[in-house]
């Protein structure tokens, strides 16, 4: 299941709002695009992919001032929410090269990471964009995957 929301985070002052145009597709890692949302149930993980911003909700690019991804994740019976900080440097966090917006000057970068660790149950997941100044991008849809 792939999605692909626009999405904003409110805040008080209005020109500090980010934009998260993302696809958030969970996966088994398997790149052949036959069954994306299909991981093994033994491997208890599960990999989102999504591409990263290069504009604010605003239309204005961010020239480089995204800084990283949070992904926020639970399952449905154990109902405690964890979340998973991702700098854009960090080891766990691929980005790859995908495109070019013109309208920005800026490389288009689709991104992965792979929570790990998941016990039987379905889990749902949403991915934040984050800039240098900690403004947040409201949660994409989530990504729902059952590992029963």
């Amino acid at each position: 299941m792939c999605i692909t929301p626009s999405a904003s985070k409110l805040l008080a002052i209005i020109t500090a709002i980010l934009s998260l145009s993302i696809s958030a597709c969970v996966t088994d890692g398997d790149t052949s695009g036959e069954n994306p949302i299909t991981p093994p149930v033994s491997s208890n993980q599960v990999t989102l992919n999504w591409d990263a911003p290069t504009s604010r909700s605003d239309g204005e690019c961010l020239n480089g001032d995204l800084s990283g991804f949070q992904i926020n994740y639970y399952g449905e019976t154990g109902g405690q929410t964890n979340d998973k900080v991702l700098p854009m440097n960090d080891g766990d966090l691929s980005c790859n090269q995908t495109a070019y917006d013109s309208a920005c000057n800026a490389v288009v970068y689709s991104c992965s990471h792979t929570v790990t660790g998941l016990d039987a149950d379905t889990w749902n997941f949403v991915v934040q964009a984050y800039d240098v100044n900690d403004l947040f991008s409201a949660e994409s849809n989530s990504a729902s995957k059952d590992l029963n």
